[in-house]
């Protein structure tokens, strides 16, 4: 009986803290590749920090969002930031948001300054685990508004400074994506270092040159094409989440007019020499895509 009563106690006591939910984010799905933890290290140190937070400011952690590699500048790609939202619109049940840092939240200050009117609208908190931000004053809410801006400013230097990075790599011959069918992204020695580069794949290069010579006959539709290249054996590459399996009529449409298998590289709508070997040349390049104009635009459309 005494045991009943102090669990009742402890339970009453829990029911009347304030509530709060954590907001965990890595901007992209490498950040979760860093360790043998399936959550890398950044999601877990975001957590312990938060959890501290929550212990200092004597609230119940009463659930958890994590944004495993998305955007940070807009919502409209981030399902599960949508979804955090509308569970606090419609339960109304929770004081406090707790992320990391301001950055976690939202790097696009316009977006973050609505997210904070709305949230104020119902009466819940953002609270940084790592940024003395206290929106309660009028110093915390200008630093609040600081902090959005200069985080809208990084996301868009780093953004804009990816960019330049990947125009010069492609325009000296490099890869800026991942290997299509046929080919492999690996890491190679060069004078003492490992960089990264493209190399044919053995086992499905002959196969996709297959399938640009059974179209070029013109006597293949895609699905007959599809079935004649499963059937020799043309798979994807497994991932870490799936394994090899038949090549799409979709993927498959678009690897014949893709002109990476004659040695060429595009970014930014120009197209620049590859480093990389061609597959294919450009005569046959050429009589598949006269084949496609004729059956292959009418199909793709169909099955889009």
């Amino acid at each position: 009986m005494v045991m009943n009563r102090t669990r009742a106690k402890k339970k009453a006591a829990q029911s009347s803290l304030n509530k709060a939910i954590l907001l965990l984010r890595v901007s992209t799905p490498r950040q979760m590749q860093t360790d043998d933890d399936p959550e890398g290290i950044s999601l877990p140190t975001q957590r312990e920090a938060c959890q501290r937070k929550a212990k200092e400011l004597g609230v119940a952690i009463v659930d958890e969002y994590i944004e495993p590699g998305n955007t940070g500048t807009a919502i409209a790609k981030r399902p599960i930031f949508r979804k955090m939202m509308d569970r606090i619109r419609t339960e109304r049940d929770v004081d406090y948001i707790i992320t990391y840092s301001t950055s976690r939240m939202n790097r696009n200050w316009k977006e973050n300054g609505a997210v904070l009117l709305e949230l104020a609208e119902l009466g819940v908190r953002m609270i940084s685990a790592t940024e003395n931000v206290n929106s309660d004053t009028a110093e915390g809410e200008l630093l609040q508004g600081i902090y959005a801006v200069i985080n809208g400013f990084r996301s868009r230097q780093d953004g804009e400074d990816i960019q330049r990075k990947m125009t010069y790599k492609a325009s000296k011959g490099g890869t800026v994506h991942r290997a299509p069918l046929g080919y492999l992204n690996i890491k190679k020695r060069v004078d003492g270092h490992l960089v990264s580069a493209i190399e044919i794949d053995s086992k499905r290069a002959h196969l996709v040159k297959l399938a640009f010579e059974l179209y070029a006959t013109g006597r293949y539709s895609y699905r007959a094409l599809q079935e004649k290249l499963t059937e020799a054996g043309l798979r994807t590459r497994a991932t870490g989440r799936y394994g090899e399996k038949p090549v799409s009529i979709y993927r498959l449409g678009t690897m014949l007019q893709d002109r990476y298998y004659l040695g060429y590289v595009e970014w930014g709508g120009v197209e620049y020499d590859g480093k990389h070997e061609a597959i294919i040349d450009q005569e046959l390049f050429d009589r598949d895509h006269q084949v496609h104009l004729v059956k292959g635009l009418p199909f793709l459309a169909k099955h889009l």
